[in-house]
């Protein structure tokens, strides 16, 4: 009988399979070395658990050595600290905010030089200034920091009344209105007189304008203006200074 193509192969396979199985079965008859394999086998699959075991131990050991080594407590403690840094951080920031001022220091409430007599009109015409001082804080001194502004105007030959520009309503800048010979507050019109008193009974502005004290003795005797300058709280009747 003739076999070709893929049956023809198949069928030799399967017969050198065959003589395969009956070699060996002819060569240990007894069964013996297949009994030595199986139990070589299930020798290394022994040791290999034991190994696995003791791998799987090590790391256990190792990590139960790493969490209670001193490095471990350590990073403990330094977690622990960071937390209780994280509660308090907050509280100190509001305090630094409120101690500001002290470590930001100016001239402010102090008699700053504003400009000299000869610069302001000898009619009594209000004129606006710039109040430039020094600040200081724990680090940098900075010259020559604007800090407000003042209006300035004669009074008599020698003598000089000032008003912050600040409205005391709300803060917004006042203008002087020279035609109308009168101070206005742009933002809710609060008007004022050239004395700095309230023009309008019906102005939201709770106070006149706010004086500012002159340095006398510096204005007669050197023909300078020097202004003690102050910043008070808007919106109240009493003139309380900030």
């Amino acid at each position: 009988m003739r076999f070709c193509g893929r049956g023809a192969n198949l069928f030799l396979l399967i017969g050198t399979a065959a003589q395969d199985a009956l070699g060996d079965r002819i060569a240990d008859p007894s069964g013996a070395g297949l009994r030595t394999e199986n139990n070589n086998k299930r020798q290394r699959n022994l040791a290999s658990r034991k190994s696995d075991l003791k791998k799987q131990f090590s790391y256990q050991t190792l990590m139960s050595a790493k969490k209670n080594s001193p490095n471990s407590n350590r990073r403990r403690f330094l977690a622990a600290g960071a937390a209780a840094l994280a509660g308090v951080l907050p509280p100190l920031t509001g305090l630094g905010v409120l101690l500001n001022p002290l470590r930001k220091k100016s001239n402010l409430g102090q008699a700053v030089r504003v400009t000299s007599l000869s610069a302001l009109p000898a009619d009594g015409v209000p004129r606006k200034f710039p109040v430039v001082t020094d600040r200081v804080d724990a680090w940098n001194h900075f010259r020559n920091v604007p800090i407000g502004a003042v209006y300035l105007r004669r009074t008599e030959e020698n003598s000089v009344e000032a008003f912050s520009v600040s409205c005391p309503h709300a803060g917004c800048f006042v203008e002087y209105r020279s035609a109308e010979k009168k101070y206005l507050c742009p933002c809710h019109d609060s008007r004022f007189n050239i004395d700095g008193s309230i023009q309008d009974t019906n102005s939201p502005s709770p106070r006149g304008l706010d004086s500012l004290e002159v340095d006398e003795e510096k204005l007669q005797n050197l023909n300078e203006v020097w202004v003690r300058f102050q910043k008070f709280q808007a919106g109240k009747a009493e003139k309380q200074a900030i």
